[in-house]
């Protein structure tokens, strides 16, 4: 609905390139250096909740559609909030055997929805994104397969034990996505689809967004989106 559309407005108060500056070894750089120096994409700051600077670097545009990556997993778990508060899911004290029942004798046996939200449910994953042999990178080969859920799903089952679930931070994809999976097991909806409903039509986003998706209005990736 256009009416519920609500666009950021500029602040009457800019950032410019030399409000902003800094040191390294003894030498000064502004905002613009910095900028360059970190090849950014687009950056964004509001004040109050108007625009004070808005830039877009690499030839993107306001309007450029840009992958959020691992932003998914905190929509997912600001989606995991919205569902305990429906009474979708009860507690992220619940272990997500009460939603996943088909990991019941797995790893994953008596790790709890807060634990993987925490990324310490204590499974051994390799999340070296430079290792072609890493989970991460087996996950990734899943994702070009026919059917990459049923691939991803027999990737994170199989997982062995490596900690006690809360002892140990250990960041993970794998885990991430099973928080989808319970999202999507808990609501009878596809990520996507429970986003859209629940938050960006209510919030008033000016542009429409895209979910990154296994099987279309079925099942999506919880881990990056």
């Amino acid at each position: 609905d256009p009416k519920n559309i609500l666009p950021l407005q500029k602040s009457s108060i800019q950032i410019t390139n030399k409000d902003i500056t800094y040191a390294v070894n003894n030498k000064k750089y502004q905002l613009n250096d910095y900028l360059k120096s970190q090849n950014t994409t687009g950056l964004i700051v509001l004040k109050d909740g108007k625009i004070v600077l808005e830039y877009y670097g690499q030839g993107n545009t306001p309007t450029t559609l840009w992958t959020s990556r691992s932003i998914g997993k905190s929509v997912a778990s600001t989606l995991v909030g919205i569902a305990i508060k429906q009474g979708k899911i009860h507690s992220v004290d619940d272990p997500i055997i009460r939603y996943l029942p088909d990991l019941k004798g797995s790893a994953w046996q008596d790790v709890t929805l807060k634990q993987i939200l925490q990324h310490a449910s204590g499974v051994e994953w390799n999340e070296d994104y430079a290792d072609p042999n890493s989970d991460f990178a087996h996950m990734t080969y899943c994702e070009a397969q026919a059917n990459p859920n049923d691939c991803v799903y027999k990737l994170v089952k199989n997982v062995k034990a490596k900690y006690k679930p809360g002892e140990v931070w250990s960041y993970n994809t794998g885990g991430a996505w099973l928080v989808g999976k319970v999202l999507e097991a808990a609501t009878g909806q596809n990520i996507a689809h429970y986003l859209q409903e629940n938050i960006w039509k209510k919030v008033g986003m000016e542009r429409e967004g895209v979910w990154h998706s296994y099987q279309r209005n079925v099942t999506d990736m919880g881990g990056h989106g």
